[in-house]
């Protein structure tokens, strides 16, 4: 699935660049979308966040009916802190994508915003 992804993104950050990239001539409109990405990367980093949280929170309250061998294996689970990682890496990848030089690479950044 993400190499099926990766594939389709490559074939349309050209078609996307070309339909863009006249729009973000103009510095502002530049600094528009810089400024959608940085608040679009930090409302993912508050998600991941807040839905961590309510992961973490429902299982310390159920620690008193939980197993302590269980409980032991669900604190060192590694898919439960992979997908947080995981998606706390995108959210601040999402975030950095604010950092395009110009606007150039604009297309780049909204598909993979997008992907």
């Amino acid at each position: 699935m993400v190499v099926a992804f990766t594939i389709l993104a490559a074939i349309l950050v050209p078609a996307v660049q070309r339909t863009v990239e006249p729009f973000f001539t103009s510095g502002d409109q530049l600094a528009i979308l810089r400024n959608l990405l940085v608040a679009l990367g930090g409302a993912l980093i508050g998600a991941t966040a807040i839905s961590f949280s309510v992961v973490m929170f429902a299982v310390q309250i159920n620690f008193a009916r939980t197993p302590h061998g269980l409980f032991r294996k669900l604190s060192t689970d590694l898919k439960l802190l992979g997908a947080f990682i995981a998606t706390f890496l995108l959210a601040v990848g999402v975030a950095a994508l604010s950092l395009i030089p110009d606007a150039s690479q604009a297309g780049a950044a909204i598909v993979a915003a997008g992907v």
